[in-house]
């Protein structure tokens, strides 16, 4: 649905993609004691 409404406004040339942010994160995951 992000990437519809994204497609949309893009043909409207309603988005500025001047500039972006990108946001991820990578966290290994610990094993619990057993």
């Amino acid at each position: 649905m992000h990437r519809a409404v994204l497609d949309e406004l893009g043909a409207r040339g309603e988005v500025d993609w001047t500039s972006a942010i990108v946001d991820a994160a990578s966290v290994r995951a610990k094993r619990g004691d057993r």
